[in-house]
């Protein structure tokens, strides 16, 4: 969607011909042309100065002609503004306009369409879903893509970026899904495997972290890996490696760890931040839920949560200490690794492949709630921890 029609060249016409009208130019029917993008913008400018109930008439068509002609000129000088090319875009967006003022939230408080927002209310239509899909649902992710981004490309006069808006949706679609219908698991990239590692162990020490906390959490992390000295990034690092594996002697950590910090400084030197923030924003919507797409190694702790399921988890945490009493100055890193790991047994271990990642969630979280207020308490969990989920209160209550 990125590339561009090129610019027509009329060899035909002479140099006292008049370019031809836009009317009959084909990037018309590409809502992502300069063109389209130009005149989108210049008549939601002029709808959102009238108001959503201006009409197209000829004094309105006349203004504005008149307002966009010299600089229109400019930049397609090898076209003439036409009447019905104007008339159709100018009810593209009032079409959008109109549907928008009756659904406050489809609009940012800039104005701007709601990507979320249109996300969330297209995926509805999964939840609770046995559907058997005929393809792969990755093709779901790509068609509704493709009408958000015409969406913002006409409604907001930009150039959307079909790959990040596909992957974006397709990052909570496949969570609606049971894994008995399609594979959750993508081939993960180094940059995959460390957003992820920051991201569970940030949940680890507060599972209840909004998705922009959590997105900010990470962000900082990887950026500092770069920024603090190396001793401290270590100590943290060497903290884990310990947990995981309590028999190993403490330089041998550390030559893990020093190996771990080399080749995660070097690739956040060659980072293109762009792409990363928006790898960023894919795995912290997903929040908790990406625990369904990971394979932890198995360890000591993640057998004793699995042996004593049910536990307390500082009945879990005490027990760990009396085994490995040389980690007792790592008694607030194992609480964590404890809740993380207790999350991964519940979305990975001893969840079924009829059970999609999102039920699983509703359930962790009901089982956890009370009083008569708790659908109210879960939908706002949602709303804060994962921005792109469909919320249907009449199938849970």
């Amino acid at each position: 969607m990125e590339n561009k029609i090129a610019h027509p060249v009329y060899t035909h016409l002479s140099e006292s011909s008049p370019p031809p009208s836009i009317d009959e130019s084909p990037e018309l029917h590409d809502p992502y042309s300069d063109l389209n993008i130009f005149l989108a913008q210049k008549v939601k400018e002029e709808i959102t100065a009238g108001g959503v109930e201006k009409k197209w008439s000829v004094h309105t068509q006349e203004k504005l002609i008149e307002k966009i002609s010299p600089e229109f000129k400019r930049r397609f000088p090898y076209y003439r503004l036409g009447v019905a090319a104007l008339k159709k875009i100018w009810e593209k967006v009032a079409y959008f306009a109109a549907v928008f003022e009756n659904q406050k939230e489809a609009l940012t408080e800039e104005g701007k369409v709601n990507i979320r927002f249109l996300i969330r209310e297209n995926l509805k239509q999964l939840l609770g879903s046995k559907k058997n899909f005929l393809f792969h649902p990755y093709l779901l992710a790509q068609q509704l893509a493709l009408k958000i981004t015409e969406c913002i490309a006409t409604y907001d006069g930009i150039r959307p970026v079909l790959k990040h808006i596909t992957t974006l949706i397709w990052a909570a679609q496949r969570h609606l899904i049971p894994p008995q219908q399609v594979s959750l698991h993508d081939d993960f990239d180094p940059w995959d495997k460390l957003i992820l590692k920051c991201m569970l162990e940030a949940l680890g020490k507060n599972p209840q972290l909004s998705q922009n906390d959590l997105q900010t959490q990470v962000r900082n992390a990887l950026r500092t890996l770069q920024q603090l000295p190396e001793e401290l990034c270590l100590k943290e690092e060497i903290s884990y490696l310990l947990i995981d594996n309590p028999d190993q002697s403490p330089s041998e950590a550390a030559r893990t760890a020093l190996q771990f910090l080399t080749k995660a400084r070097s690739l956040t030197a060659s980072a293109d931040w762009v792409e990363i923030e928006h790898k960023i924003t894919l795995w912290t919507i997903q929040g908790a839920l990406a625990l369904r797409l990971v394979r932890i190694e198995d360890s000591p702790l993640l057998q004793l949560l699995q042996d004593k399921e049910g536990a307390p988890l500082r009945d879990i945490l005490q027990t760990y200490l009396r085994r490995y009493p040389h980690l007792k100055h790592l008694a607030p890193q194992i609480a964590a690794r404890t809740r993380i790991l207790s999350r991964y047994i519940w979305y990975t271990l001893r969840s079924t492949p009829s059970q999609s990642t999102v039920s699983r969630f509703f359930q962790w979280h009901l089982n956890r709630l009370s009083g008569p207020d708790k659908i109210d308490q879960l939908e706002e969990i949602c709303r804060q921890q994962l921005p792109l989920l469909p919320f249907d209160r009449k199938s849970l209550e």
